[in-house]
């Protein structure tokens, strides 16, 4: 059975609140693959020193796109992989580095700069903790992720302008989706893990956020994301 080390669960709905170990719990639902979960906000034991990874008897695998491709190798794709298009999975290829290498700075940056959206999550991550623990983990998460944004450059932008660039990623998304059920079009594939997991760690945020109202004005992207939630997490809480 895999072992997928993991961030542990918040509540609102999401599978993880990071979007890659979100993606990761997802294609492991969605390929019906065995596995329990690891949870913890430490990635000191990680071969990258990052979340996600997995252990897949004795061997390991880190960084959730080595994983995907893990999984596909030894498992078997998604039956929908098959009926892509070269040019059609080339534009998911796209669309998924547009969420992973761009919208998902944008999504810490208003989690974590933006005061209504830090008290919120930062009181939910770390409501396992001991009380006195919490201010403590909640600065030192801050510090290091707005470090992170500085040197990635997205923290060199007024927040405006940062939250600009993810309303317009969160538009070539909802255009690469169209009138189609999944991304796959007809059958559900691995990149609708991927957008999944960054898109529903906006949706499904309590805070009534800028890339929140970008999501909601697209009902195609709204539909998809319940399409998601009821076939493969309708067991996850939104408390």
């Amino acid at each position: 059975m895999i072992v997928l080390h993991t961030m542990p669960r918040i509540g609102w709905g999401l599978l993880a609140p990071s979007p890659f170990c979100a993606k990761i719990e997802l294609i492991l639902r969605m390929m019906a693959i065995p596995h329990r979960l690891a949870p913890g906000l430490s990635a000191a034991d990680a071969p990258r020193k990052k979340l996600p990874w997995i252990e897949d008897g004795a061997l390991v695998v880190a960084d959730s796109e080595r994983i995907v491709a893990h999984l596909e190798a030894t498992r078997g794709p998604l039956p929908g992989e098959a009926r892509l298009t070269d040019a059609r999975r080339a534009t998911l290829h796209l669309a998924r580095r547009a969420a992973e290498e761009s919208l998902y700075f944008v999504i810490v940056a208003e989690r974590w700069s933006d005061d209504a959206h830090r008290r919120a999550y930062a009181r939910d991550l770390t409501a396992s903790m001991p009380a006195l623990a919490r201010p403590l983990v909640t600065r030192m998460a801050h510090r290091m992720l707005t470090q992170q944004l500085w040197q990635q450059g997205t923290g060199r932008h007024p927040l405006a302008e940062a939250l600009q660039r993810g309303v317009d990623d969160i538009d070539a998304i909802a255009r690469v989706l169209g009138d189609e059920p999944w991304f796959g079009g007809a059958d559900p594939v691995a990149v609708d893990a991927a957008l999944w997991g960054s898109l529903a760690n906006i949706w499904y945020t309590p805070i009534d956020g800028h890339l929140k109202r970008a999501v909601a004005g697209h009902p195609n992207l709204v539909g998809w994301l319940a399409r998601v939630a009821e076939r493969y997490a309708s067991d996850v809480s939104r408390e």
